[in-house]
């Protein structure tokens, strides 16, 4: 095994000395995903305050390979199953940093939901208008050149994303709920509402070359 393992490296080696076209053939080859997005907690519990806000913290990893830039970081501000009521939340300010950066990785808070008082108790875990889980979505688009025989090698035409489904279960608070009046006013939701698609966003301006 050791020998093989030698011989495959010798290998490569040879052709990034001698033949580089075909190495870099075989390091594109390698980055099948070149956008990956993972959530070190997808799914939270929270108890909803008796005054104020609690932020509910989504931290994880954001993988962008070399030659891709990112130019849009989304995620929905999740529904109940009844679709009657939402939650708001923010990027956080060392993800929007990393963004502007274009790609490497990033670890540690992304975005955060915010679970005020008056928040009915409830699953919140789907996209407006729909049955879909609420995602977080990261897209990049190839900035190194164009590569033959690759379908995103198109200067920044088309996007590479890559998704990570999230949720927030909403418990009653320890001093009971207040009254619908409030808590409407607080959500700001209402199924006159739902004609608007619910989600944070940031882009990028697309640079080829």
């Amino acid at each position: 095994m050791k020998k093989l393992l030698f011989a495959c490296s010798s290998l490569l080696l040879a052709l990034m000395l001698f033949a580089p076209g075909i190495a870099e053939a075989i390091t594109e080859a390698v980055i099948i995903d070149p956008v990956q997005v993972t959530l070190d907690m997808p799914n939270q519990i929270v108890t909803a305050p008796s005054s104020g806000v609690t932020m509910v913290d989504f931290t994880g990893t954001v993988i962008v390979a070399p030659n891709y830039r990112m130019d849009l970081a989304s995620f929905d501000e999740p529904f109940n199953n009844s679709q009657t009521n939402f939650l708001t939340g923010t990027f956080n300010a060392a993800f929007l940093t990393f963004f502007g950066g274009g790609s490497g990785t990033y670890t540690g808070s992304i975005f955060e939901i915010n679970v005020p008082a008056g928040t009915p108790p409830d699953l919140y875990a789907y996209e407006v208008m729909s049955s879909n889980p609420s995602i977080f979505t990261v897209s990049a688009f190839f900035d190194g050149g164009v590569v033959a025989n690759r379908p995103d090698s198109t200067n920044g035409v088309s996007d590479v994303s890559d998704t990570a489904a999230f949720s927030v279960l909403v418990n009653a608070p320890v001093n009971g709920v207040p009254d619908s009046g409030s808590t409407l006013l607080m959500l700001g939701a209402s199924v006159v509402a739902l004609g608007f698609t619910q989600r944070m966003f940031v882009r990028a301006q697309a640079m080829a070359g």
